[in-house]
Formats: structure tokens, sequence, C-alpha cells
């Protein structure tokens, strides 16, 4: 809390930095305001990582036991001023022991150029506290970067609207299909970011150069790699920014500095899906009993044959608008071909399924795993809706201190096996988790082993944009130490998700490729059969 009130205060020195850059012409101060980003983005979360990872490893038995009673204090959304001083009793702690935290690596803007290759170009996006847009730029060879000052978002859009009426409705260069009002906006917000001669002028050839930026405010849930590419040349032919271009959405182009490689040897999985959301109490203690007795995968064979025999219409009905969560059954062949892939091409793969795809089991089977694969339903409840009392399980979880859920970390998250009482308002299964995992208690966990993190499942994006990033899901798995994660946006479709996490898996373990490039690759391969 003491720490996010610091930055809060301290990230105007950063902001002012960046205004001047924005509004002059001087290479020295871009080359000042590119190092400001490379500093300052995510900046409380990568120093609130490296603290756990600090007291992790001091041997401070005293200083881990108070990190733990902090932990639970946040967990359970603890008054304020409990949680600070919490806080402060592990930081005493530290200081008595002599213990000091080494200080943060320090990357500059030239890191970042020399770790380019010869054709690629990096972009750094950033919001300015007006609510002006920019962008900083940057190639191999490059004496300083290069600023494109994009304004603000809406002014933008309203200068291209004007030109875009006469050049496309006035025109023949879209037929009647492609004026649909959602293509019109993604060519406008398209021409608004990249840009015909702005951005898109330092991009490099295609196929023979790649593109790194890293997003800030509303671009961490806009997904600007995949809006239509318009050049003066040809308008628009149908295709996107990423069907062009080997385009990667990075934290921050620091991530350049140090890239791993594609070996997939030696690479272990903890995998989850086919949840039994409505178990009895005496099943989901069993399952809960059997962790600790085993490293294995645990597969739940009589709840799989259930789920697989379930009618659509039981499926509708079991829906969330009762307190019932819906079950998915087709999360069951995409978590079973993706542990066969990586049981064949990697290492050690554990799955769970049914009753066994449970919050203790997540918890418990995560550490030191190198994959992390969820597969099931992500929720994100607006503040009016967890604040207004009217949701049962915040009613009932957090009636002690309702001022803990201003904090969007215990508004968003994935639902486990036994969740559906929980999340209807019932109390918490004794000795047991929920099945209900916040963000926030993510955010406590110990991931970093963790090369990736797959969220299968819809609006595991989703969250609030503050100054360091967006607070939900992707910061909760973040903070938690994993290096990359693949989440949604949106709604999916199950079948399309299927074909997406089977291609991006196969490419990753079987054809040797490096997770970007799997990754685009999959989208690259499903679009070809859902235009």
């Amino acid at each position: 809390m003491r720490r996010s009130m610091y930055w809060e205060s301290a990230s105007t020195y950063f902001d002012d930095i960046l205004s001047a850059a924005y509004g002059g012409y001087d290479s020295k101060l871009r080359c000042d305001a590119y190092d400001a980003l490379l500093f300052s983005k995510g900046l409380l979360l990568n120093t609130s990582v490296a603290y756990r990872e600090f007291i992790g490893k001091s041997g401070c038995a005293e200083a881990r036991r108070g990190l733990h009673v902090l932990d639970s204090l946040v967990a359970t959304g603890a008054d304020p001023r409990q949680i600070d001083s919490a806080d402060m009793a592990v930081v005493r702690i530290l200081d008595e022991e002599g213990l000091r935290m080494p200080p943060v690596r320090e990357v500059r803007w030239q890191d970042v150029r020399d770790a380019l290759g010869k054709d690629d170009l990096a972009i750094e996006f950033f919001r300015l506290n007006d609510g002006n847009y920019g962008a900083l730029l940057l190639r191999k060879g490059w004496k300083s970067p290069k600023m494109v000052e994009l304004g603000d978002s809406y002014k933008i859009r309203r200068k291209v609207f004007r030109s875009y009426e006469s050049e496309f409705i006035a025109g023949d260069m879209l037929d009647e299909h492609k004026r649909d009002s959602l293509l019109i906006d993604d060519i406008l917000k398209s021409k608004a970011i990249w840009g015909r001669g702005i951005i898109m002028r330092h991009f490099p050839l295609k196929d023979e150069g790649r593109v790194f930026f890293s997003p800030d405010g509303i671009f961490h849930q806009t997904g600007i790699e995949y809006l239509p590419l318009y050049t003066t040349a040809s308008g628009y032919d149908g295709s996107t920014v990423l069907d062009n271009y080997k385009i990667y959405r990075v934290s921050s182009t620091r991530e350049l500095v140090e890239t791993g490689g594609s070996d997939v040897s030696g690479l272990s999985a903890s995998i989850y899906g086919g949840m039994m959301f409505n178990p009895s109490h005496g099943d989901l203690g069993y399952a809960v009993s059997l962790l600790s007795q085993t490293d294995s995968s645990l597969v739940d064979e009589f709840y799989e044959e259930e789920l697989d025999a379930m009618q659509d219409d039981l499926l509708d009905s079991l829906s969330r608008d009762g307190g019932y969560i819906r079950p998915l059954p087709k999360t069951l062949r995409e978590v079973h071909e993706v542990d066969d892939v990586v049981s064949e091409y990697g290492s050690q793969s554990r799955l769970y399924t049914g009753v066994f795809a449970n919050e203790d089991a997540f918890k418990q089977k995560t550490y030191g795993q190198h994959i992390i694969h969820v597969a099931t339903h992500g929720f994100y409840v607006t503040a009016s809706d967890a604040l207004g009392g009217g949701h049962q399980y915040y009613r009932a979880r957090f009636s002690h201190n309702p001022a803990a859920l201003s904090d969007p970390m215990y508004r968003s998250g994935l639902h486990f096996s036994g969740a559906a009482p929980s999340w209807a308002g019932y109390p918490d299964p004794d000795g047991l988790e929920d099945g209900v995992l916040t963000a926030k208690e993510v955010s406590l966990m110990n991931l970093s082993h963790a090369d990736l993190v797959v969220l299968s499942a819809c609006h595991t994006g989703a969250g609030e944009i503050s100054k360091d990033g967006v607070y939900g899901l992707q910061r909760a798995f973040k903070k938690a130490g994993a290096k990359s994660i693949i989440m949604s946006l949106w709604e999916v479709n199950d079948n399309a998700t299927y074909l997406m996490m089977s291609s991006f898996y196969h490419n990753r373990f079987v054809l040797g490729m490096s997770k970007y490039e799997a990754f685009v690759s999959a989208q690259r391969q499903l679009r070809n059969i859902y235009p």
C-alpha cells in the first residue's frame, strides 16, 4: 500500500520527462524519455517480484513467516492499516538482519538498440497524464530514438474520419460489405495508431525484420496488432498488420536484452481443465487429500465420461445466472492433447481434470513448473457490481471490509472445481479452498519458474488500467513471476480455442518454434479456418 502511494506521487517525475520530449526536437530528451520508460514501466510490479524473491532466498525464517502473515491478510481483503503494519514488520526484520535488496538492473536505450536485429523495430507506446499518447521508436544503428506524437486518440479519430469520408465512402475502394461500421472503426484506429507515414514508415521490409511493441494505457486492452493494414498504395486489401509483419507484444522492450531460446527439452507443465464446478464436499475433500500423496497426473475418468455425455440443453441450464457455473466439456479434448504433446516432447506433464482440477491443486502443483495451462471460466466483476452488494460471492466474502473491493485484483480471477457453491454465496468448504481463485491470490504465489502461462478462457485480459499496467489477471501472473502470458480479451469460441491451442503447442514442441513464433503462426493458421 505504501509503495503504491509512493509510486503514484513519484510517477509524475517520469511524466515530466516524457512531456518534455513529446513537445520538442532534442535528441537527448528522447534518449532520456526512452530510458524513463524502460525504468518506470512495471516498476512497482517488478520491484514487488524482486522483493518477494529476495525474502525467499534470504535464509531469514522470521522474514518468510512475516511475509506469510502479510499474504494471508492481503488474500482475505484485510484493513489496509493491518496490511501496512504487517508489511513494515517484514521491512524491520530485514533491516535488523542487515539484509538489503540489490539494486534493480539498469537497462538503457542503447542496450535495447544493440539487442535488435538488423531489420528489427522496437516501439515503446506511452500515455501522458494529459491524455495524449505517443510512441518512441528505435532501430539498430540509430543515434537516438525517434518520437511520434499520436495526440489524444479521440481527436485523432475525428480528424481521420474527415479524410476517410472522401477517400472511402465517396469512392469505390471498399465494397458494400466492407463498409460495415466495425470495419470502418478498425480502419480508423489503425490509421490513427500506426499511420500511413508515421510509425509504419519505420517498419522493416516484410519478412525481413521483427516489430516489438510495448503497450500503455488503452493499448493494453486493444489488439492493435490485429487491426487492418492500410497503406496509401494499396488502400485496404483485407489483411491485418499481423498478416504482413512479424509483430510481437511485450511488457517492455527491455525484455529484448534478455531473450530465451526455443529449446523445449526438459520443460515441465501443470495442466487443468474439465472442472467439476459443483462436486460434493466429500468428493472435493478426497481429491484434495490425494494431492499430497502424488506428483503424478490426477484424471477424473468418471466425471470425464459424464461431462462428455452432457447435452447442450443441460449445459445451458447450468448457467451462472442462478449461481451455477456452466461445465466446459470441450476443454477435455484441449487439455488431453496439450498433455500428450508436452509429455512426448517436453519432460514431465501433470494433468488435473474433474474434481482434481481444484484450487488446491493449482496452488500446490504449479511451483517449479515451466508451463501452466488452465482451461476454464475467467471472470471480471465491475466495482459497482461488487461494491453494490448485489453479487452473492462478494457480499458473503467481503462484508467485513467492502472497501477492499475497490482493488480490481479481488474482482477478477478463474473458476476451479468446487467454485459453484462459493460463487453462489454459500460458506467456504471447511478446510478447503473455495474454487474461486482471485487475481490477488495469484499475485501472492511464486511462479518464477513459469516461462509461459496459458489462460484458455474468456476475458482473462480484462481489468482496470493504471499507470503501472492492467490490474487483473495480467498483473497477477506477472507479479507472481511468469515470463509470458497468453490470454483473451473477448468471448472465445470453444472449437476455435481448441484449434488455436493445438496449433500453438504443435508449433512450439513438435516444430521447435519459439513461443512468439508458435503463437503468431497459430493465429495465422486459425484465421485460414475462421477468416
